[in-house]
């Protein structure tokens, strides 16, 4: 069990100096919480959509405020599962002191890490991005000496590398984005990438397998791109889990379905989304009232519910009040089924688990599901916000793909008048590689291989995924006025 909290880092190309010992106040991993607040990548997160459109009302949560809520709801998750550890797998359980502390330290760091990769627009964005991909699989992007077509998708799985590489856009994800940004990020600064402990770098995977795995394995979703497999694969290696899954990483899914579950209830009702009589009515269908932990959700939920109905000026400080304590219990619940399926995490004998599908309050996060599914993300703003999102993606993905194809390309085409030449960008392109930040390009140069122009195109379409992916919503919103003629907003 010692190496799930190894905290050594996957080597800097430059040494540096280390601290002397008596200097050194925080632990390694409080060292990488401070890296990842102070970052760039994290301060963007407060101008990134949760699910409803970013707004001047201060109550409205953004990527930001859900990972500092995930962080904290993860951190107490591992401090009550060390609780239940103790008193139900004494023999099983033999983490010494700095292993406990380490648990929740990573908990805590990977819950406010979990989010850094996501785009604009919430998971609209990363929708956006995937339908873009299948859209353009077969876009004719040149015609060859023979004056063939050469389609996108088929070009880029021609790699000398042997792999479908196509399906790692046609299933963009934001946490597989979030591992290209710690291991690839601040190339020039000597570290590999945010320079985080592999650990941490282990407990943000989700997913262990790549895209070519999930497709052929039916998993809707994969963890890394094949650009990042080799560092992955280092990075098990390091922690050496029979589980390819970190133990954290349960930590952090059920912290994360706490948080927005919760929060998007909250949310809604603040914006009127949803009224306190649409949350009773679905307690009580999706809840089991017989069952004790189901039924104190409700009566808790009860005791409130006519003050809230008489006075709409207190009924969403009420619901807080009450989701509140539910977090509380949630958080119990999913620690005390991780102590009780402990031994199955650890060796891996466990697939597809989550720990608040078991856990006793799973009613309730199946009540939240519902609510939120039929009743909010189907709300008229969230709608608008989509539409708006969908031109914006969609015209920034068709301008810069398009001008990293030509970009660096040592590629044979056949031009509309009969000549053979290497593809070129246009003047306008040039311009628009000129808009992506040096650290994206720099990215590329180093990974880029001599002789396989399929497999440096496909990085150079990461290095665009980069640029659009760190965008904040308004950025996005500005810099798509701005490449397609539209002017500034000013």
């Amino acid at each position: 069990m010692k190496t799930y909290f190894t905290v050594n880092r996957i080597g800097l190309k430059h040494p540096i100096a280390q601290a002397m010992e008596d200097d050194i106040v925080l632990s390694e991993i409080q060292m990488d919480y401070n890296t990842i607040i102070m970052s760039p990548e994290f301060r963007r997160m407060q101008d990134k959509t949760q699910v409803f459109p970013l707004s001047r009302g201060d109550f409205v949560r953004t990527r930001l405020t859900h990972s500092y809520e995930v962080s904290i709801i993860a951190e107490q998750i591992a401090r009550y599962a060390l609780i239940y550890l103790n008193k139900r797998k004494p023999d099983l359980y033999d983490w010494n002191e700095t292993d406990r502390e380490r648990f929740v330290e990573l908990a805590k760091t990977v819950g406010l890490v979990h989010d850094i990769g996501n785009p604009p627009f919430g998971h609209f964005g990363e929708e956006c991005i995937r339908n873009w991909f299948d859209e353009k699989r077969r876009k004719v992007i040149f015609m060859d000496e023979d004056l063939n077509k050469v389609r996108f998708m088929d070009f880029l799985n021609k790699s000398k590398v042997d792999y479908p590489l196509y399906e790692d856009f046609l299933n963009y994800d934001g946490n597989v984005q979030g591992l290209r940004v710690v291991l690839r990020s601040h190339p020039s600064s000597g570290a590999q990438g945010m320079n985080l402990v592999e650990s941490l770098i282990h407990s943000m995977v989700k997913y262990p397998f790549d895209s070519k795995t999930a497709k052929e394995q039916n998993h809707k979703k994969f963890g890394y791109n094949y650009a990042e497999r080799e560092l992955y694969e280092h990075v098990i290696n390091a922690t050496q889990t029979d589980n390819p899954r970190h133990v954290v990483t349960y930590i952090l899914e059920a912290a994360d379905d706490i948080a927005y579950r919760t929060a998007d209830i909250e949310d809604a009702l603040n914006k009127k989304v949803i009224t306190v009589f649409d949350i009773k009515r679905y307690l009580t269908q999706y809840l089991d009232l017989e069952n004790k932990y189901d039924s104190r959700i409700y009566d808790s939920f009860m005791t409130f519910f006519d003050d809230a109905v008489a006075d709409d000026d207190i009924a969403v400080e009420l619901v807080r009040l009450w989701l509140y304590e539910v977090r509380i219990n949630l958080m119990k619940h999913v620690a005390h089924q991780f102590a009780e399926d402990f031994d199955a995490i650890v060796s891996g004998s466990v697939k597809d688990y989550e720990l608040t599908e078991h856990c006793y309050g799973k009613n309730f996060f199946l009540f939240a599901k519902k609510l939120t599914q039929e009743k909010i993300y189907d709300n008229d703003s969230v709608l608008d916000l989509e539409v708006a999102a969908k031109a914006c993606m969609y015209d920034l993905l068709d301008l810069f793909v398009d001008a990293m194809i030509a970009y660096d390309a040592n590629i044979t085409v056949t031009q509309s008048d009969g000549n053979v030449v290497t593809l070129k960008p246009t003047y306008y392109q040039t311009k628009l590689v000129k808009l992506i930040p040096q650290e994206y390009l720099y990215t590329y140069e180093e990974q880029k291989v001599e002789g396989d122009e399929p497999y440096n195109l496909y990085l150079r379409i990461l290095c665009v995924l980069d640029y659009v992916s760190s965008m904040t919503d308004r950025f996005a919103y500005e810099k798509r006025r701005i490449v397609t003629g539209l002017g500034s907003s000013q």
